[in-house]
């Protein structure tokens, strides 16, 4: 016996509702469903072996007549969508629904707003959140006071690798209430590109050892970029839209927890960023060879397509410590590997350096990057190497609670003969900015350019504590 359709009032206008509320499966429809036509094409592809031919789709959006696999593709190619919203008979009370469902988003839409346009002011509640735990009250991030190191722990390319945990627990990244899709879903809908993101393979940080020597010594597990957004990045979410509802505070928030949970890495995708500060002895800038040379650090200003972190100032190179050849590979795991795949991808000609990233293969090895490896980083011999990296901490960001490793790039000018250049990442029209060294202290308390990111305020107060033994590391040129 055949199954009777489903009679449900306006469902073409409830089509129409759900295409421009609902991110679709990308796999079924590339750019915007921008009417019920394109709607019936991508569930045509999503659902082959179904008969939602035309007079079908037709019959459901023009006289309410829903045949079950509709109702089947259109969940399918929305994952998000609630089943009772297609099926719910009576349209007002799918209004009532959608109305909720409005609220919802609306809301979580103002937090994005002002998680972007107002995160110093954030971060500083964040902070206050965490007081009762925190080890170091005086510093950007959230830590332990033995996680900022007394003397700079130099790394290299050949240190032991950090221990890998590759079956550590995987948890699942929360859901805000009531979107009914994950944080980078609904994210995505109001940045200003369209490019499509890179979920790569990521390392999460699962135990931080201070190995009872004045060095830090790190464990990690498997993750990836798209776990840590919709794990660590909805947090931030979470805190400005309370921070909006003029919430106190005086209860623990229901993704974030109470504040003794920053430290158990087991419930979220903790994966870890690696900030370098650039300090830079004797600078001039290429086209200005007679100009005094100055000692600086440099900064740059994210712009407003950056998937995190947008309209803010802060320290380069820095990125996401990820693998280049995936797991199997355990000398990825080097914090020395990210660090210089980030300062040669983001400063030395990074629309060349880029094509080599996602080539499945040794970044590092590339030939065009070897060279610039060898300039920078190696000693080979004939030539000590140009800069040198040194581990200063690593500390928690009160907002996301992601895991910020805190390093310095000391690079000596006169050994290298090229200009640095700006990376993807920054605004177009925003120029590197080179700042004396002498206001290190002073412009990580207060910036006069804009908001600086917590982790680079933390490589600033450390690098400016440490400066002597840092300079140091820059022999004079023969």
């Amino acid at each position: 016996m055949p199954i009777r359709n489903l009679q449900i009032e306006r469902f073409g206008d409830r089509v129409d509702w759900v295409r421009q509320t609902y991110d679709h499966d990308p796999a079924f429809a590339k750019g915007v469903l921008t009417n019920r036509k394109a709607v019936w094409a991508a569930l045509h592809r999503a659902m082959p072996r179904e008969h939602v031919v035309r007079e079908t789709w037709y019959r459901a959006t023009g006289k309410g007549s829903v045949s079950q696999s509709v109702i089947r593709g259109l969940l399918k190619l929305f994952p998000g969508l609630p089943e009772n919203l297609l099926t719910i008979p009576v349209y007002d009370s799918f209004q009532k629904l959608q109305s909720e469902i409005d609220g919802d988003r609306a809301r979580w839409q103002d937090a994005q707003y002002l998680y972007a346009a107002s995160r110093e002011v954030l971060v500083s509640a964040a902070k206050t959140y965490y007081a009762s735990v925190d080890g170091t009250p005086e510093f950007a991030l959230i830590g332990r006071p033995e996680w900022l190191l007394e003397t700079p722990q130099p790394l290299t390319e050949h240190d032991p690798v950090a221990e890998l945990d590759l079956d550590s627990y995987n948890p699942s990244p929360p859901k805000l209430a009531g979107l009914n899709c994950d944080w980078l879903s609904f994210k995505r809908r109001f940045m200003p590109t369209t490019a499509p993101l890179f979920d790569g393979d990521s390392y999460r940080v699962t135990g931080i050892d201070t190995e009872g020597n004045g060095r830090l010594a790190f464990k990690f597990g498997p993750s990836s970029y798209f776990k840590y957004v919709n794990s660590c990045e909805s947090l931030g979410a979470e805190f400005a839209a309370a921070y909006e509802d003029k919430a106190d505070f005086t209860c623990p928030l229901p993704l974030r927890g109470a504040p003794e949970q920053i430290f158990n890495l087991r419930q979220r995708h903790a994966v870890a960023g690696v900030n370098c500060i650039l300090l830079i002895r004797h600078y001039t800038p290429r086209k200005q060879p007679n100009a005094k040379a100055r000692d600086v650090f440099v900064l740059h200003r994210r712009g407003t397509n950056t998937l995190e972190a947008q309209n803010t100032w802060h320290v380069i190179p820095a990125g996401t410590h990820q693998p280049a050849l995936g797991f199997g590979f355990t000398g990825d795991s080097s914090v020395w590997r990210t660090a210089v795949r980030e300062f040669i991808e983001e400063l030395c000609d990074p629309k060349e350096t880029i094509k080599f990233k996602n080539l499945g293969e040794d970044f590092l090895g590339h030939p065009f990057v070897d060279h610039l490896v060898s300039v920078y980083f190696r000693n080979t011999g004939a030539q000590r190497p140009a800069a040198s990296i040194h581990l200063l901490g690593v500390g928690f960001d009160p907002l996301t609670t992601k895991p910020e490793i805190l390093a310095a790039i000391v690079l000596d000018w006169r050994r290298v003969d090229r200009e640095l250049m700006k990376n993807w990442e920054g605004e177009e029209d925003t120029p590197l900015r080179y700042v004396d060294v002498e206001c290190l202290a002073t412009w990580a308390e207060s910036s006069p350019i804009g908001s600086i990111l917590p982790a680079g305020q933390a490589c600033m107060v450390l690098a400016d504590r440490n400066l002597p033994s840092l300079w140091a590391s820059v022999r004079a040129a023969p």
